[in-house]
């Protein structure tokens, strides 16, 4: 990445100042870039590999490259905007498997946390605890209604388990399971 230095070596404070300005300019026309260390290596990758100024116009360029090569992990605001499709290919191609007890996939982890524009922090965090699911809470294990064996309740995760028993909508172990 060429950052206009005539020399190799430390950074004097005059160019340190324009590429934070630089920076700063880009960040206020993009709002929807979520600053997460995956995204920065990205970016940084990017402009070292294509030999690019450090400009807001080719920081832009980079962005919009990246996203559209779905290298870049979406901010809350650019969730809420995706379709299902469109962030389920992002996260198979970028995300973090999560794997159940058999080594099947069973969704994926962001590479770095999505809180930026999220909206859900805000609209929650008054709703009772007792009132939220698990986060990793899933409809689709068909749990409710299933009775488990004494040994296969006991091999489950504690994943699992809790979901087992939001679904059965249960505050503490039935008798037949201790």
């Amino acid at each position: 990445m060429k950052l206009n230095t005539p020399v190799e070596g430390p950074i004097d404070e005059k160019t340190l100042a324009r590429l934070k300005r630089e920076t700063e300019e880009f960040m206020r026309a993009h709002p929807d870039y979520l600053l997460c260390e995956w995204n920065r290596d990205a970016v940084l990758t990017y402009m070292e590999t294509h030999d690019l100024d450090w400009t807001r116009e080719n920081l832009a360029k980079v962005y919009a490259t990246l996203w559209k090569q779905m290298r870049l992990v979406p901010s809350g605001a650019q969730l809420n905007s995706m379709s299902a499709n469109e962030v389920k290919e992002r996260a198979e191609k970028i995300g973090i498997p999560k794997h159940d007890d058999f080594g099947r996939v069973r969704g994926y982890d962001w590479p770095c946390p999505i809180e930026q524009n999220s909206g859900y922090a805000e609209s929650n965090y008054r709703v009772p605890r007792a009132e939220l699911r698990p986060i990793n809470y899933d409809t689709s294990m068909a749990l409710k209604g299933y009775k488990p064996s004494k040994r296969e309740f006991h091999i489950w995760s504690s994943d699992k388990m809790t979901s087992w028993m939001w679904a059965n909508e249960l505050s503490s172990l039935p008798d037949y399971l201790r």
